[in-house]
């Protein structure tokens, strides 16, 4: 048989065979060549925190407790942050939960507070916030609760919002009653209460 007549295109691809294989690997030592180098001037990235201030200063963010008093109250207190102090902590941003068996719910808001371990107390200031759960709210500027029992009694007068008006007194005090774990929420010293009778959208079923 005859030998097929080499064509143009044919010394194309012949050539292209050899000639793309050189032009990708002389690319690549290019692309090597002028790479950048590491930078040795990049700083490790860190947590922002001054250890030489919590030194001075030891404290502990998120804290958190929870116990059971004696009448039964499951007791949860969280805080922002609280400082060892004494025999117990000083603490800022507090919020507190007394939840009885028997139903009665108190959620406490405080600017700061002290839980003393020794006595089993937590001392509230600032203005002290309470909600109940059988829809009390009430402010006081400090208040002090019985870790241990479960009792609140309030340091100085009080302002409450009762689902039957308002009521003010010169002191609150909640405490356990019998049955246990019940609760009991007495206003004591120049009660003042201004009765707000139910609208009729209200007093319906």
């Amino acid at each position: 048989m005859a030998r097929q007549r080499d064509n143009p295109y044919s010394r194309f691809v012949n050539w292209a065979k050899v000639v793309l294989p050189l032009a990708a690997l002389a690319l690549l030592s290019t692309l090597f060549l002028i790479a950048r180098g590491p930078d040795t001037s990049a700083e490790i990235p860190y947590a922002d925190l001054d250890v030489e201030d919590l030194a001075r200063d030891p404290r502990i963010s998120d804290a958190y407790y929870s116990g059971l008093a004696a009448d039964g109250t499951r007791i949860a207190i969280s805080a922002g942050t609280a400082r060892p102090e004494g025999d117990g902590f000083e603490v800022q941003g507090l919020s507190a939960r007394l939840e009885r068996d028997l139903g009665l719910v108190l959620d406490l808001e405080a600017e700061t507070g002290q839980l003393d371990r020794d006595s089993e107390t937590a001392r509230l200031a600032g203005p002290v916030r309470i909600v109940t759960s059988d829809g009390y709210r009430m402010v006081t500027s400090a208040l002090t609760a019985d870790l241990a029992t479960g009792a609140v009694l309030s340091d100085s007068d009080i302002e409450a919002e009762a689902p039957f008006g308002t009521i003010t007194a010169g002191q609150l005090e909640i405490e356990a009653a019998p049955p246990v774990g019940s609760g009991r929420i007495v206003f004591k010293d120049g009660v003042k209460l201004i009765y707000q009778p139910p609208t009729p959208e209200e007093s319906r079923p």
